[in-house]
């Protein structure tokens, strides 16, 4: 549901499987159109927040200053990993596979949003009526939107809001959050063999359409979880990620939760801080507005 990259976005091509039928429509998670619950910040309101690309790197502009965003403030952290997957494609594949599924996963957290605000149907392999419904652009993202509406019927969870940008004016970072939600305490059949017990209360949950979950995902989730509470009035209970190409067979087939609680993302976060100061100091700079033609000739 956002440009923003994830550091798991890096991998791989979408699994193959069957094609599925011409006609195929999932149904909006909820019989009808439904609004967030409305949130009453507990700070001053901060204006509005923009996102800004500058060399590479995401950053927000909010009330006429530049912060960096969590991922580009994790992205201080060397993943070796990913070094060698770059080693073993190439640059230029490796460029072409995170552009690929950049795009894709943008567009399953853009079609999910909508499903969940508008009340509308995704359709795939057919015409779309566009004031009922909305084009699935590829295999990839019609499994991963099929897989999403299932864990919507069991957990039903109450939609809070969806794509959330966040700022934290004490720790002066932002980001693009995907789902808050408020859910009943129980055991869900979601995520492999073993039931996931999710605690009642207001969980923050964001969409991870790659093939792998980063190690750093625990730090981005903690990281916004702090900025809602800041300026949200919000006390969160836990933070999940929604895998959609996991290798489970019970449960949603193919799909996991990662379920992160109060007392792991405090930890967490005490290491993003850390990465902050690191991040700090070897990328100290900010975007500048700098007006420029958009042709440059030399006459």
């Amino acid at each position: 549901m956002r440009n923003e990259m994830t550091f798991e976005d890096f991998f791989g091509e979408a699994p193959s499987v069957p094609a599925p039928p011409k006609n195929t429509v999932h149904l909006t998670p909820m019989n009808t159109p439904k609004k967030a619950v409305e949130v009453k910040p507990s700070a001053a309101p901060i204006g509005k927040i923009e996102l800004y690309e500058w060399q590479d790197s995401h950053f927000y502009k909010i009330n006429g200053e530049y912060y960096p965003s969590v991922t580009t403030i994790l992205s201080v952290i060397r993943l070796q990993f990913l070094e060698q997957w770059r080693g073993n494609v190439g640059n230029e594949e490796a460029a072409q596979i995170l552009k690929r599924t950049s795009e894709d996963g943008s567009a399953a957290h853009n079609i999910f949003s909508r499903m969940l605000l508008e009340g509308k149907q995704a359709v795939f392999g057919a015409d779309v009526n566009p004031s009922t419904e909305i084009m699935v652009p590829n295999q990839f993202v019609h499994l991963a939107l099929h897989k999403l509406t299932q864990f919507w019927k069991i957990v039903s969870p109450e939609l809070i809001q969806s794509e959330i940008r966040l700022f934290s004016p004490a720790h002066e970072f932002a980001g693009t959050a995907d789902l808050i939600l408020r859910i009943k305490g129980g055991s869900y059949p979601i995520a492999g063999a073993k039931d996931v017990y999710l605690t009642d209360g207001i969980w923050l949950a964001d969409i991870k359409t790659g093939k792998n979950i980063s190690e750093l995902s625990g730090l981005q989730l903690a990281a916004y979880t702090m900025a809602i509470e800041e300026t949200r009035g919000l006390k969160i209970e836990g933070a999940m990620i929604l895998h959609t190409q996991a290798t489970t067979k019970n449960g949603i087939e193919g799909f996991t939760v990662k379920v992160w609680d109060r007392d792991e993302l405090e930890k967490e976060f005490r290491v993003f801080k850390a990465a902050q100061v690191l991040y700090n100091y070897k990328k100290p700079y900010k975007p500048k507005d700098i007006n420029l033609p958009t042709s440059i000739t030399l006459e």
